[in-house]
C-alpha cells in the first residue's frame, strides 16, 4: 500500500479525496464551517492552510484551498478571446466579491463562512450542511437542499436516464 503522501506512485502528490458520497460538516454558534477530518487532511496535502469560500450558485457555497483559488483567479485574466468563459468567470467574481472570505483553517478544522454566505444559502449557527468533493475544491450545501435533491433523485425511475447510463457502460 502508498505512503499517504504517495499517489500512484509519485512521492509527494496529494492524496486523492473522496469522490462520491457527502460527508456532514457543522456550522458552529459562531457561524464557522467545521471541514471534515479527511478534507482537512487533503487541503494541508496541498500546502495550504487557508481557504477561499464563496458562493457558486443560488444553493451552493464551494470552498476553495486557497491555492486552487489563485490558479482560479489566474485564469479569469486570460477570459479575453472566450465570452462564454469571461461570462462566467465575471459571474464567479462577482459572487466572490459579495460573498466570499479567505479564511485561516484552525486546529479543529474550522474556517470562517462570511455573513453574506451564511444570509445568502440560509446557514443558521448550529446547522448541518453537506460537503462534498467537487473538481480540487468542496461543495457546501445546506441540509434542506441536500434532502430537496435527495427526494427529486428518489421521485422515480428514470427509465431513459438508467439506459443512457447503460449505452455508455456505466454498471
Amino acid at each position: 500500500m502508498a505512503d499517504e503522501g504517495t499517489v500512484h506512485g509519485q512521492a509527494g502528490s496529494p492524496p486523492d479525496p473522496p469522490r462520491i458520497g457527502s460527508l456532514e460538516a457543522t456550522i458552529d454558534e459562531k457561524g464557522r464551517l467545521r471541514i471534515p477530518a479527511q478534507y482537512v487532511k487533503y487541503i494541508n496535502s496541498l500546502g495550504d492552510t487557508s481557504v477561499f469560500v464563496t458562493c457558486v450558485g443560488q444553493d451552493t457555497a464551494r470552498v476553495f484551498p486557497l491555492s486552487v483559488w489563485k490558479r482560479n483567479e489566474a485564469l479569469f485574466e486570460g477570459t479575453r478571446g472566450d465570452k462564454e468563459f469571461a461570462a462566467a468567470a465575471a459571474r464567479l467574481k462577482t459572487l466572490a466579491s459579495y460573498t466570499g472570505i479567505e479564511s485561516e483553517m484552525d486546529a479543529n478544522g474550522r474556517v470562517a463562512l462570511s455573513q453574506k454566505l451564511r444570509d445568502a444559502m440560509g446557514m443558521q449557527p448550529k446547522s448541518s450542511a453537506h460537503i462534498t468533493f467537487h473538481n480540487g475544491a468542496f461543495n457546501l450545501e445546506t441540509d434542506a437542499v441536500m434532502q430537496r435533491r435527495l427526494s427529486a433523485a428518489l421521485a422515480g425511475p428514470d427509465e431513459n436516464a438508467q439506459s443512457v447510463l447503460d449505452s455508455h457502460g456505466v454498471r
